[in-house]
């Protein structure tokens, strides 16, 4: 970590933390990298980006008794200035590994560790937007009706998607890009954790 005499901007996030370029970030996607610009405080003139993905230990070392001023690629979720080494790491890690559904997920259960725990039984998948998750959810009733009605038909997929995923069963998160994350929701026996989730119509 080495200091830096100008506090970070949009330009020279991620510039400072020069690394080797491996496979992995070669593929036409690269996952996220999570990092955190840390300094002793707003007036300081020093300060290091540094990954907040690791170990706790890890994540700890690199924080030290600094504050966390600000961050990159950390999708929809906000990390608070004092937030513990254990919840930067674990967001960190799980976008790292997941993207930035993840990081959705994480900031609608406020990083309940129980729930980060369970994203994988309840995520189904990223669409572009709404249009394209409500396509996907009139696939099945499209090919339900008679072929000589079908050039009749018009549906409103934004509409129709919006409808569909409103409520307890399904529901949907956005990303930073203005992507759709579709998720299921909690069993019927199971009282909603959050005071958005409306019970279905």
């Amino acid at each position: 970590m080495t200091g830096h005499e100008t506090p970070p901007t949009s330009s020279n996030k991620g510039e400072e933390r020069a690394h080797e370029v491996t496979a992995e970030e070669l593929e036409p996607t690269p996952r996220p990298r999570p990092g955190i610009w840390v300094a002793r405080d707003e007036r300081s003139p020093f300060g290091s980006w540094c990954d907040a993905y690791g170990t706790v230990e890890q994540v700890q070392s690199r924080i030290g008794d600094k504050q966390i001023l600000d961050t990159i690629e950390f999708g929809t979720f906000e990390v608070k200035r004092d937030e513990t080494a254990e919840v930067v790491a674990r967001v960190a890690n799980g976008i790292r590994e997941h993207g930035y559904a993840f990081a959705a997920w994480a900031d609608f259960h406020d990083a309940d560790p129980d729930l980060l725990a369970a994203f994988r039984d309840h995520y189904l998948g990223e669409f572009a937007s709404y249009e394209d998750l409500g396509r996907a959810l009139a696939q099945q009733t499209e090919e339900q009706l008679p072929e000589e009605l079908r050039p009749h038909v018009r549906i409103d997929y934004e509409a129709l998607a919006r409808d569909q995923t409103g409520g307890v069963r399904l529901f949907t998160l956005e990303g930073p890009e203005g992507e759709v994350f579709l998720f299921q929701g909690p069993n019927d026996d199971e009282v909603p954790d959050h005071p958005d989730a409306q019970p279905d119509a």
